[in-house]
């Protein structure tokens, strides 16, 4: 009966939904959209290489940058054999030069912020390890590290720090040579990244953690001499062992300072001082949150720092924490 109704609408009972057919591109479609790319990469590395960053010319230079990335990525998944192209033509160098340029004022920052992006998503999506070894050597990846960036402008911080995560995520034991600049005996990665340890905005933080926890994974012996030995980085184990002795006098301090009335919502008419107590009970107790909520992020650092098992790192932690120390001027106070 069914099969009745579906012959009246002009329905094959036994007839299947009719498929889309997929877009099959012939070898020719293919050579010319290599072609047509190719092409592109050329044009970026010219117009790239000689722009000067103006207000004039930043919307344009801006969309240049996003198109590298593209096309990039495109030739990852499509023609990797252009990836080789990218390079002779040195289309990444023209980025490097951008994001050196710090002339254009305004026009500058939004260059910048777009360069950062652009290399932030070719890092996260490009799988043809030549190319990535092509970007890392002849110490151009240090050089990218090294740019001038403005990073008192917390948009360029943010990509900043997001590209130099996005670096570590890179690190094996086959690339991390890359990251040293034997010239200068640094390892700019690292060394850059603990410079922003303690800064103040807590997702900056929190990505030089995981840059940190990123190097610190590949146990590789040199890298690790000079995380341990060397001058520049010798700040960071003591703001490491700092922070661990604020965290045991702040929570001491809670412990003696504690508001002892908890917050609580009043829907009465209350006196104006009333109110003002209560207010400043609220921002103890928000400042209370506020300073364990940054320990347990702190402590949380240190656990994963010991779960990576790289015995040198943890001896060193170790033979540094300190103890905790009871003021006895608070003591007395109370």
């Amino acid at each position: 009966m069914f099969g009745n109704f579906l012959t009246l609408l002009g329905v094959s009972g036994d007839s299947e939904p009719d498929k889309p057919q997929a877009t099959q591109n012939t070898p020719e479609d293919q050579r010319r959209e290599s072609d047509r790319r190719r092409d592109l990469i050329l044009q970026l590395a010219t117009y790239l290489s000689a722009v000067k960053v103006k207000s004039s010319t930043q919307k344009r230079i801006v969309e240049s940058v996003r198109q590298v990335s593209e096309v990039v990525i495109w030739s990852d998944r499509r023609n990797p054999e252009l990836l080789s192209y990218v390079v002779e033509v040195n289309l990444h160098r023209a980025l490097l030069r951008l994001l050196q340029d710090r002339r254009g004022g305004n026009a500058s920052v939004a260059v910048a912020v777009q360069v950062l992006q652009t290399l932030s998503i070719i890092l996260d999506g490009i799988t043809e390890s030549r190319f990535l070894y092509s970007l890392f050597s002849n110490n151009f990846v240090n050089e990218l590290i090294a740019a001038p960036v403005d990073l008192e402008n917390d948009e360029i911080l943010a990509y900043y720090v997001a590209f130099l995560k996005a670096l570590s995520l890179k690190l094996t034991t086959d690339t991390i040579h890359f990251f040293f600049n034997e010239r200068l005996d640094d390892f700019p990665l690292y060394t850059t990244a603990i410079s922003l340890f303690d800064h103040p905005d807590s997702m900056v933080r929190v990505a030089v953690r995981a840059i940190t926890l990123n190097v610190f994974r590949i146990n590789d012996q040199d890298a690790l001499e000079f995380i341990l030995s060397a001058p520049a980085c010798a700040h960071f184990w003591q703001m490491i062992m700092r922070a661990l002795k604020d965290c045991y006098d702040d929570a001491f301090r809670i412990l003696v300072d504690m508001p002892t009335v908890t917050p609580r919502l009043q829907t009465a008419p209350i006196a104006t001082s009333v109110v003002d107590n209560r207010m400043s009970e609220i921002q103890e107790w928000a400042a209370v949150d506020q300073i364990l909520e940054n320990h347990m992020g702190l402590l949380s650092y240190m656990n994963d720092i010991y779960g990576l098992g790289v015995e040198r790192i943890n001896q060193r932690i170790t033979s540094r924490i300190p103890r905790p120390h009871i003021d006895t001027d608070i003591c007395a106070r109370h």
